[in-house]
C-alpha cells in the first residue's frame, strides 16, 4: 500500500489507562538501539553480530515495514531508518571476525536494492508535496536530505560494489550503468531534481533579510549538506549513465527559480566540477583494476583489487620552488585511495597521457 508520511506525535500514551503507546515511539526506540550498537558498542563482537544480523534482507524488508506502519514523519523514524542504513553501509567489522572481502562486497547488491526500493516507494509520496509550499515542512526537509545522502552513497559505491561480478574493463562500465539506472528510477530522480530546484527557490525568495536570521544558522548546515548530496548524486548519474545527462542538464538549464531566472551557476558549476572528478576517478580506478603487468608494482595491478579511490581533488601545484608568479603553478589531481595518495600529471600536451606518482 502507498506510504503513510503521519504526522509528529505529542503525545506519548494512545490510552495511558491501558498502557498503550504510539508505535512510532517504540520503532524509534528500536532504531535508536540498534544504532547505538554500530557506533558505541560494549565490544567489538556485538557490533559485528549486530551488521550481520542487520545486513540481512529480511531484517532490512522488516524494519522498512515497520517503519512505514506508523508514518514515515511520526517521531522522525524515517530520518533514523535511513541514517542508520547509510551507518550500516560502511560500518566496517571487527579485523577478527571480518567476512571474505568477496562475500563483503557481494552483499552491498541486494541491501542497496532494498533500501532504494523502500525510498522509491517514499518518492512516490513526495512528489506530490513538492509543488505545494502549504504542505511542505521542516520533516519533508529532513527526510528528503537523507534521501539524497542514500543516493550519494549509492551511487557512488556502486563501480567500486560491482567489480567482483565482472573483470572485464569493457563489460564492468555496461554493469555498473546498468545498475545504477535500475537502482534510481525515472521517479526517484526527478525528485531529486526538484528538490534541486525547491531549495535554490526557498533560498532566493527569502532574501537577504533571511541570512541574518537565526533560522538561517540552524538550517546551514542541512543545506550544505543537501546540496553537496545532491551533485555527488547527479555527476555520478552523468557519468555511469550517460544516457541520462541531457536529461539531468536540460532540467536544471530549464528549471525556472524566481522571476524568470534560472538555476544558479554556481550549483551548475559544482555538478560539472564533479562530473570531472568523476570521469578521473573512474579512469584511476580502472587503471588500479585492471593495470597491466609493468603497472603492478606501481599502481597494485591485478593481484591487488582491494585498493579504492576514495577522493578526487584537483590542486595548483608549483612545480618550481624558484618561481612565485602564477605562472609557475601547474594544475594537478591529488587522488587519495584506501592505501595511499597518488598525485596525477600531464608531463607534455603531446603525450596527453596522465602519470602518476605515489605520495
Amino acid at each position: 500500500k502507498p506510504f503513510d508520511l503521519g504526522e509528529q506525535h505529542r503525545d506519548l500514551w494512545i490510552d495511558k489507562r491501558l498502557g498503550h503507546v504510539h508505535a512510532s515511539f517504540v520503532v524509534a526506540s528500536v532504531l535508536r538501539v540498534w544504532y547505538c550498537l554500530l557506533t558505541t558498542p560494549a565490544a567489538p563482537r556485538v557490533r559485528d553480530d549486530a551488521i550481520g544480523f542487520l545486513r540481512t534482507n529480511k531484517c532490512v524488508m522488516e524494519l522498512s515495514a515497520m517503519v512505514a506502519e506508523p508514518g514515515l514523519f511520526s517521531c522522525r523514524i524515517g530520518q533514523k531508518f535511513l541514517r542508520l542504513m547509510s551507518h550500516l553501509f560502511w560500518v566496517p567489522p571487527s579485523a577478527s571476525s571480518a567476512p571474505a572481502p568477496t562475500e563483503a562486497e557481494k552483499s552491498n547488491i541486494p541491501f542497496l536494492f532494498c533500501i532504494l526500493e523502500f525510498i522509491s516507494r517514499a518518492a512516490d509520496v513526495l512528489i506530490q508535496d513538492v509543488g505545494n509550499p502549504l504542505n511542505w515542512t521542516a520533516h519533508h526537509q529532513e527526510f528528503t536530505a537523507e534521501i539524497t545522502a542514500f543516493c550519494a552513497l549509492a551511487v557512488s559505491s556502486v563501480p567500486y560494489t560491482l567489480q567482483r561480478f565482472q573483470q572485464q574493463r569493457d563489460r564492468q562500465a555496461q554493469l555498473v550503468a546498468r545498475a545504477t539506472k535500475e537502482m534510481v528510477p525515472e521517479m526517484l530522480l526527478r525528485l531529486v531534481l526538484e528538490l534541486v530546484v525547491k531549495r535554490l527557490q526557498d533560498d532566493t525568495q527569502r532574501g537577504a533579510k533571511y541570512s541574518k536570521s537565526p533560522a538561517f544558522a540552524t538550517e546551514h548546515n542541512l543545506r550544505r549538506l543537501f546540496r553537496r548530496d545532491a551533485s555527488v548524486c547527479l555527476s555520478q548519474l552523468i557519468c555511469a549513465v550517460p544516457d541520462l545527462k541531457y536529461d539531468v542538464l536540460q532540467h536544471l538549464v530549464q528549471a525556472s527559480v524566481v522571476d524568470g531566472k534560472a538555476v544558479r551557476p554556481s550549483f551548475l558549476g559544482s555538478v560539472f566540477a564533479r562530473v570531472k572528478a568523476c570521469s578521473v576517478g573512474d579512469a584511476m580506478q580502472a587503471r588500479l583494476l585492471y593495470g597491466t603487468e609493468s603497472e603492478s608494482v606501481m599502481w597494485g595491478g591485478p593481484e591487488d583489487r582491494q585498493e579504492r579511490v576514495v577522493l578526487v581533488k584537483p590542486v595548483l601545484y608549483l612545480h618550481d620552488m624558484h618561481l612565485t608568479a602564477w605562472s609557475g603553478l601547474r594544475k594537478r589531481w591529488l587522488v587519495l585511495t584506501n592505501r595511499r595518495l597518488i598525485c596525477l600529471c600531464r608531463e607534455t600536451e603531446a603525450e596527453g597521457c596522465s602519470l602518476g606518482q605515489t605520495l
